[in-house]
């Protein structure tokens, strides 16, 4: 204590279970439940208090600590029960110089009007984006601070970049190498994608913590959701640029400003979307072992009816939906047009003499050798496909959303 009054600091100091000993060195008394006050006030006094609730100690005995932790803790007691006491505190708290009786003389009218009160008016609108902006704040320091979140994984697509592009190395624009440039496209799309699997331990670990703080009332599943959603925005961009940019530049990939931006815009947007697919199957699966087999399986599928392995006039009916919501479609078609529209491979005639493979002369001719007769690459629009994928993110972290709140029924 000394020490601390010398240098002006805050001394704080975890106690767990404290004896009756212990209880009766404290002066004030701070209880909160579910996050909101339950008492505060001379711990003295807080016995007493709850007595004139109808909550008194059934023992002269009773550790006050544990009563009282008993008491307000909704693991322990009834949920309905632990609010009238947040309640009652609330009623007496405007109520300063009002008596136990006077300040439950309103607590009725509050419990009508608190509900409508804390959903609709300014004041409940405000507390929610709090709660946004601070979750972001921790989101972030999470996620600067533990290596599993993105640190690991950024460094991991730097390296996976750096593979690639020295493993395509040197291409030139000839009919021969267009086959290597569109699996290099596609490996792009397949390996940044399955790297997500890493994400998705860290997801269901949090899931757990959050199912523990909103049941306490520390905040709401709607703000947890929307902090998470944009938190994550900015890391994900960081993925994309490290995953994208080294392979980019190292094969050769079209050097113009603006279709780099795109490819990056387009990455961008298909990470988002494999992230919050990690993020519903952590909620979804208390068990990661069994998420991550979910994860690995549905990107596969995605993966075969992206339009690369199996045209899309050879996929089975029963399949056919597959190609409509498979984010690799979308994004595939964005690298392929990107890459090759407006482009020219000028040793076209020289191919056909000597009897190889060869795929057109202009990058429209290619797209359409790529596309086959119902799918019309050299068409693709850019923005409505990223637009897709935007819509998909949306959708995925709404189901994320519903499947937390059903965990908390």
């Amino acid at each position: 204590p000394r020490l601390a009054s010398l240098g002006n600091k805050l001394v704080m100091a975890s106690i767990h279970q404290p004896s009756t000993e212990v209880y009766e060195l404290f002066d004030h008394l701070l209880l909160l439940t579910r996050g909101r006050v339950a008492y505060m006030g001379a711990a003295s006094s807080a016995l007493g208090w709850f007595s004139t609730l109808g909550h008194a100690p059934t023992s002269t005995y009773v550790n006050p600590s544990d009563f009282l932790l008993r008491l307000v803790n909704a693991d322990f007691s009834d949920a309905a029960k632990v609010e009238r006491l947040a309640d009652a505190w609330d009623a007496a708290a405007l109520q300063k110089d009002a008596t136990t009786e006077e300040a439950l003389a309103t607590l009725d009218k509050l419990a009508v009007t608190s509900t409508h009160a804390r959903g609709s008016n300014t004041v409940g609108v405000v507390a929610f984006f709090r709660q946004v902006t601070s979750l972001m704040s921790r989101f972030f320091l999470q996620y600067t601070r533990d290596p599993a979140s993105y640190l690991l994984r950024i460094g991991l697509f730097l390296f996976m970049s750096l593979f690639f592009g020295s493993s395509y190395y040197d291409m030139d624009k000839v009919q021969d190498d267009i086959g290597d440039r569109v699996f290099a496209l596609a490996w792009i799309i397949a390996m940044f994608s399955y790297q997500q699997m890493l994400a998705l331990p860290a997801y269901n670990l949090e899931s757990q913590v959050v199912s523990r703080e909103v049941s306490n009332g520390m905040y709401s599943m709607e703000a947890f959701s929307l902090a998470a959603a944009l938190a994550q925005l900015p890391f994900v961009l960081i993925l994309a640029l490290a995953g994208g940019t080294p392979v980019y530049l190292i094969i050769g990939l079209r050097m113009n400003i603006v279709r780099y931006l795109l490819f990056t815009a387009t990455l961008w947007a298909h990470i988002y979307v494999i992230e919050s697919l990690a993020v519903l199957l952590g909620i979804l699966f208390s068990n990661f072992l069994i998420g991550l087999g979910v994860l690995t399986s549905t990107l596969s599928m995605f993966f075969v009816f992206a339009g690369l392995f199996l045209q899309f006039e050879n996929i089975p009916p029963m399949w056919i939906w597959m190609f409509y919501i498979s984010p690799f479609r979308y994004t595939y078609e964005n690298f392929l047009y990107i890459e090759f529209k407006g482009d020219r491979y000028d040793d076209y005639d020289d191919c056909l003499r000597q009897g190889g493979v060869c795929f057109g002369e202009t990058g429209d001719e290619i797209l359409k050798a790529y596309g086959g007769p119902d799918t019309h690459y050299e068409s693709t629009n850019l923005g409505a496909w990223i637009g897709v994928l935007i819509a998909m993110s949306i959708g995925l972290r709404f189901a994320a959303h519903a499947a937390g709140k059903e965990r908390l029924a």
